[in-house]
Formats: structure tokens, C-alpha cells, sequence
């Protein structure tokens, strides 16, 4: 989640707040998520699954090592991860048993993916074991406003107050993008807004 501060500066107390959010909904699909053979347990550990955010890499954690040291943090050949909807990225090594596909650009939300892991790339394991499918699906991208108390903008003018308050988002944002999700307004005047982007969350 991500958090902005907002500051909104008008001349007197009351102040209309529009809130225009424009989330894109593609590849709804089915809501179920498939099962994963158990067998595959003494192959693999872990993997990226459920709800992640839009930024994120695709990992498996294997049970045994498989790469040296050497090979860490390279880009390796094709033919490890294939994705339903296509994503174009690298792979890499991460350690000695993790291995990391890393999209070359920021997902859709909410789109459901479905990945194969090539097993038999590494490890020689029966037909039913040789690609392991698993799905994950990227968070639909939401917005809450949450306003504090108004005060004076300074104490020698009252004539100015200022409403701040905290915009959260549930998945990572461009800035850019959010500041042009609220507008302030008092009657027909535009208000300005300043904003602080918390850059930790």
C-alpha cells in the first residue's frame, strides 16, 4: 500500500472534494485458482501465488541446489517460465535454489496468470511432474481518501484554511498518476493541493 499526504488551501471552511479513479479491469476469468500437484512437494518449496502486487517477480523455491554461485544474478536462457497472458522479462538465479523471473515492465491489475515452470529443465522427474502450472493474479488497484481537521492556514490571516489528509492506495502508483486522481474545488474555483509522496510504504 502506498500513502500520500494531501494539503488543501481555501478560503473558507467548506470545501467539495472530487474523487476520479479510472482502474482497468481486463482477464477476470475464472475466480478459481487451480490445485497444484502435491507430488511436487519433494521438487519444490515455494512458489508466487494468491494476490500480488502489479510490480511484482515470479519465483520458485526448489527443495535441492542446483546452481553455483557463479550463475547468480546472470540472466539465463529461455525456457525456464512461460506465462498465460504472455510477460516478457528475464530470469535469473537468486541463490542456490531460488530462481526469479523478473517482468520487464510494471502488470496489468487484476489479471489472472498462469504460469509453467520447466522442472525437467533441471531435475529428470516422472511425465506428470515435468512442468509445474500454479496461477497468481495482480491486485485491483483502489484509492481511500481519509481527511483530518481544517485549520487555519496561518495564524495573522484567517481568512485561509487548510485541510490535509492522507490518500492511500492498495498496490503500487505512479505519482504523477495519483495527483491527477483528486481534485478540489469551492464553487467554480479550482483549489490547490500539495502533495508529500511517502515513498516507505
Amino acid at each position: 500500500m502506498k500513502k500520500i499526504f494531501l494539503f488543501l488551501v481555501g478560503a473558507c471552511i467548506v470545501v467539495f472534494i472530487s474523487v476520479m479513479l479510472v482502474v482497468a479491469h481486463s482477464g477476470s476469468g475464472s475466480s478459481s485458482i487451480l490445485k497444484v500437484n502435491p507430488a511436487f512437494r519433494q521438487y519444490v518449496q515455494a512458489f508466487t501465488a494468491g494476490m500480488v502486487s502489479t510490480r511484482t517477480s515470479v519465483k520458485v523455491r526448489l527443495c535441492d541446489d542446483f546452481a553455483d554461485s557463479a550463475t547468480f544474478d546472470m540472466p539465463l536462457p529461455e525456457g525456464y517460465f512461460t506465462f498465460s497472458p504472455a510477460i516478457e522479462g528475464k530470469t535469473y538465479w537468486r541463490d542456490a535454489r531460488t530462481i526469479e523471473f523478473i517482468p520487464d515492465n510494471k502488470l496489468p491489475s487484476s489479471q489472472l496468470y498462469t504460469a509453467e515452470f520447466n522442472l525437467s529443465k533441471l531435475v529428470k522427474v516422472p511425465d506428470s511432474l515435468k512442468t509445474l502450472v500454479f496461477q497468481f493474479r495482480t491486485i485491483s488497484q483502489d484509492i481511500s481518501v481519509e481527511f483530518y481537521n481544517h485549520k487555519a492556514y496561518t495564524h495573522n490571516d484567517l481568512s485561509k484554511e487548510m485541510l490535509t489528509g492522507v490518500l492511500h492506495t492498495s498496490d503500487h502508483s505512479d505519482d504523477l498518476q495519483v495527483e491527477k486522481v483528486l481534485v478540489a474545488s469551492q464553487g467554480s474555483r479550482v483549489l490547490p493541493i500539495v502533495w508529500t509522496h511517502d515513498q516507505k510504504t
